[in-house]
């Protein structure tokens, strides 16, 4: 039972967090959610991309969001990797799960992913897509070169181009409604192409892109084992009768090309 209520406005409000039950002051902060019911700010240890959100979030809502959070840090915890790019990217591919591990532009461990929630993968440099892959595309630009600043040699060609860049990042999508898009940050501040940093960003940048074609190419791999066997005999029935039909004229070519590939699963 909640205590400590009044009115306010003609709404009710508690002095009270729900969550944790603990008395709040008028200096504690805190925030009312979408039924009116006063939560702590020390309780809604959530993403920060969700705390804009919270005004339309039920107090269940929030306690599943609390929930999925403590379970998330555990297993940040808990996680190990088989493969890193320095403090970029992480993977297991023991248990096909990648995450962003905390780093100086990224104070705190970000979600940890299965490899089947990849859907694809973009790199932009200041607004530019330098490189992408997935959706059952054939890797872009540098991960089809080798070398440091093979990303922008295969993609820029003969344009003219900045000096200098201001930001670098890998765009990911994702197959999921809580968290569609993941950023992994390389550079964040302008900085002169000729400068170390850059060179070193780039190059782990183009590290990255080859891991995530790794886990997208494992992803496709996976789709085709899980596919049913055609039933061969059955198949080759259907198949020369197919051919039968177009011998007398009864179908034409057209006809018989497109049935051949519904047949064979083409």
């Amino acid at each position: 039972m909640i205590k400590n209520m009044k009115m306010s406005g003609g709404i009710i409000m508690s002095k009270q967090c729900t969550v944790c039950q603990r008395e709040l002051g008028i200096m504690d902060g805190k925030y009312v959610l979408k039924d009116k019911v006063i939560v702590c700010k020390k309780c809604l240890k959530i993403p920060m991309n969700m705390l804009a959100n919270l005004k339309n979030m039920s107090l269940e809502q929030v306690k599943a969001s609390l929930a999925d959070n403590s379970d998330r840090e555990q297993e940040n915890k808990t996680f190990e990797y088989t493969k890193k790019v320095k403090s970029y990217l992480q993977i297991n591919t023991d248990t096909k799960k990648f995450r962003v591990p905390s780093s100086k532009l990224i104070k705190k461990n970000l979600a940890i992913i299965n490899f089947n929630e990849l859907v694809s993968y973009e790199v932009i440099e200041d607004g530019e897509q330098l490189s992408s892959g997935g959706l059952g595309r054939a890797a872009v630009g540098g991960v089809l070169f080798g070398g440091v600043g093979a990303i922008v040699g295969g993609i820029t060609g003969g344009k003219k181009t900045k000096s200098t860049c201001d930001k670098l990042f890998i765009k990911l999508t994702l197959d999921s409604i809580d968290n569609p898009v993941l950023y992994i940050k390389f550079i964040e501040l302008s900085m002169k192409k000729k400068n170390f940093m850059y060179k070193e960003a780039l190059k782990a940048a183009e590290e990255c892109t080859s891991l995530l074609e790794l886990i997208l190419r494992d992803n496709e791999n996976n789709k085709t084992t899980n596919v049913e066997p055609v039933n061969s005999n059955g198949s080759l029935d259907e198949l020369q009768k197919l051919k039968e039909l177009l011998d007398i004229g009864v179908i034409n070519q057209d006809d018989y090309d497109a049935k051949k590939k519904q047949i064979l699963g083409i």
